[in-house]
């Protein structure tokens, strides 16, 4: 599918356990292995690049673009609950994993 066609121009992941929960560690790096091999660019949300040690980079929520952002979430209800809050802020559709 060619960026043109795309309805989402960047994924941004969003987690709250911290980067000794192997699990969560994990799955950010699945989904940006994935998405750099679709070519999607991918973000971390700025609290999120806190607590993770990744080389990628972070936006503040209020850089969020409501058009073309979906904001990913990885962890428990605590974790989807919160991002939920962020989301609704800036109008974002939410997935969680």
């Amino acid at each position: 599918m060619s960026e043109k066609n795309r309805h989402f121009k960047r994924v941004i992941i969003y987690a709250r356990h911290h980067h000794s929960n192997r699990t969560v560690m994990t799955s950010i790096k699945k989904l940006i292995k994935f998405f750099n091999e679709i070519q999607m660019p991918v973000f971390l949300e700025a609290s999120t690049s806190l607590r993770f040690d990744l080389d990628i980079p972070a936006l503040d929520h209020h850089t969020f673009d409501k058009k073309h952002d979906l904001l990913i979430v990885i962890g428990g209800d605590g974790s989807l609950l919160s991002a939920a809050r962020l989301a609704s802020e800036n109008g974002l559709p939410v997935i969680g994993v």
